[in-house]
């Protein structure tokens, strides 16, 4: 008929057709022979299993399915198991009020697998239904309301919306493999957005831009976990959280890295906090190098009201215009940080590490790590604690710079005093312009050193008097 047979020789002309007889069997693959123009919505509404994949005789042609100008989305599934592969979902910069593959059901799965491209979704208008009521503009490349999804070696580009530019999921997200770039958002999640759990593996979000918060992942109250990830050069324009925005529970470990990216307010690279209610987990970063980050304060990261362990990891070359170049610490229930390196990082106060309390009882742990090479404009070019107290063991602060207290400042106040201890370190050449290069005590602070050495600061060693260097 006009509509073709569904051979190789007659294909059928449109998406729709091939999706009306593929449904009447169990499972069926529906085969792209060419790039095609689609101008309506294809509905999958039956429990069926169905790929839909392009043909070529090698494997090695990816067919374009695009958008010819209506402005809903290409895919909408309500049931069965859809994988789509090897294949481009291409929206073609349409003005829409879906993103181009909407996932809306509890007893609907979407496999986007190996050689998927999904790209310049513009999902931009306010549509309200029956499972949006408030018309909110969510995902441009994907949105996965209900059901459950699997992104696998899949790349997610250019697509924008008010939430979740690259993809908006309300279900359980996991990525692999995969990349998410140059997507953008309104509100929040320039690249994702995730409100339930998430785990992303071995995947590369970069150059997302949001005018909210989350350039690359925000997601609020939920477990994520990310593995082996490279977040780099996304922007929270005028928000926290450059790279990522998250609450609740965040793990970041595998030889991650958190590069290049901005926040007009906090946490240039990570913005963690809990909300008020339930469990919070914490921020938890381990084999993970945070760099080049910038905001206004935290470059590197920025934690509050909430529990913080870094490991093995480095938090380098960040710069925040205020407070805290590489690591912003304020009100937490508890901090770690032990075998990493915290260097060359710069801001006005507290160049390497900012921490501070607004009430006694946090503790504030550092163990074998280095504080090197970090710069402050104002005070404090290493360490700077306010108002909370700190064990320190093992570790090196050195070479930091700033015009007053180069190495490390200590402030307690009479409702909040702290304590000082100092188990085994050297602060050793670390340079004031104007004073106190090694070790600066304001208010009510009480350091005890139970070993080792503050030695060859510039201009002075400040509150001790010089010990000798080791060799």
């Amino acid at each position: 008929d006009e509509e073709g047979y569904g051979t190789k020789e007659l294909p059928y002309k449109t998406l729709n057709k091939a999706y009306d007889c593929a449904s009447l069997i169990q499972e069926a693959t529906i085969y792209v022979m060419d790039d095609i123009t689609v101008n309506e919505t294809t509905t999958l509404d039956e429990d069926k299993t169905v790929t839909i994949t392009s043909y070529s005789e090698d494997g090695s042609v990816n067919s374009v399915i695009r958008n010819g100008g209506f402005q809903y989305g290409i895919i909408y599934q309500t049931s069965g198991t859809l994988t789509v592969k090897n294949i481009i979902f291409n929206g073609n910069n349409v003005e829409a009020k879906q993103a181009i593959i909407v996932l809306n059901s509890p007893n609907a799965s979407l496999n986007i697998e190996t050689g998927t491209v999904i790209e310049k979704g513009n999902n931009t208008l306010v549509y309200a239904n029956e499972t949006n009521p408030n018309g909110d503009v969510l995902g441009g490349g994907v949105c996965a309301n209900m059901g459950s999804i699997i992104i696998n070696d899949a790349s997610i580009l250019n697509n924008s919306s008010d939430y979740g530019g690259g993809i908006y999921a309300n279900i359980p997200l996991n990525i692999n493999h995969s990349i998410i770039s140059h997507n953008t958002s309104k509100s929040n999640g320039g690249g994702i957005t995730a409100n339930t759990l998430a785990n992303i593996q071995a995947t590369e979000v970069s150059y997302n831009t949001t005018n909210g918060a989350g350039g690359g992942l925000y997601t609020i109250g939920n477990e994520v976990k990310l593995i082996s990830v490279k977040f780099t050069n996304n922007n929270a324009i005028n928000n926290h959280g450059g790279a990522i925005l998250a609450t609740k529970h965040l793990s970041i470990s595998g030889n991650s890295v958190i590069k290049d990216n901005k926040a007009g307010v906090g946490g240039g690279g990570i913005r963690f906090t809990c909300n008020s209610g339930g469990t919070c987990y914490g921020l938890n970063i381990t084999d993970t190098t945070i760099s080049n980050n910038t905001a206004e304060n935290g470059g590197g990261v920025e934690i509050s009201s909430s529990v913080l362990k870094v490991s093995s990891s480095t938090i380098s070359n960040n710069i925040a215009k205020e407070y805290a170049g590489g690591l912003h610490i304020s009100n937490v229930k508890e901090a770690i940080i032990e075998d990493s390196i915290i260097s060359g990082n710069k801001a006005s106060y507290g160049g390497g590490i900012n921490a501070s309390a607004a009430s006694t009882g946090p503790i504030f742990t550092i163990n074998n790590t280095q504080i090197i090479d970090n710069i402050a404009t104002g005070n404090s070019g290493g360490l700077r604690i306010d108002r909370i107290s700190v064990n320190v063991t093992g570790i090196i602060i050195s070479g930091n710079k700033a015009p007053h207290y180069a190495g490390v400042t200590c402030r307690g106040t009479s409702d909040v005093p702290v304590k000082f201890i100092f188990n085994g370190n050297t602060i050793r050449n670390n340079i004031a312009s104007e004073s106190s290069g090694g070790f600066y005590i304001s208010g009510n602070c009480t350091y005890t050193r139970n070993s080792g050495t503050v030695c060859e600061n510039t201009p002075s060693n400040s509150y001790e008097t010089s010990t000798t260097c080791p060799a």
